[in-house]
């Protein structure tokens, strides 16, 4: 599947919240805290379960100036990271484990 057409939720241990600009995340099962910046923040508010990495890529790219190429590169290597970690799924590798 194409990394950009992917799309991601969060895995159901996962708790997190927004503050001061900063994602507090906690993966329970694990005991686990992660602090994300706030373009990280940004990003798990933008995993909806639904959006591809390409919708979250358009909604940053009229955030801030970057160029689109960057954004994709680096949108891509932080979710893929932040799935490696637990924090997020494939929705569509859920779906078919079901």
């Amino acid at each position: 599947m194409d990394e950009l057409a992917r799309v991601y939720r969060r895995t159901g241990e996962v708790r997190y919240r927004i503050v001061d600009g900063e994602a507090v995340v906690v993966r329970q099962r694990a005991g686990e805290v992660m602090v994300l910046n706030s373009t990280g923040a940004r990003i798990m508010e933008l995993v909806d379960g639904e959006r591809p990495v390409t919708g979250i890529v358009d909604a940053l790219g009229e955030e801030v100036e970057a160029p689109r190429a960057t954004l994709e590169a680096d949108v891509t290597a932080f979710l893929r990271e932040l799935a490696e970690a637990g924090v997020l799924e494939g929705a569509a590798d859920t779906e078919r484990d079901q």
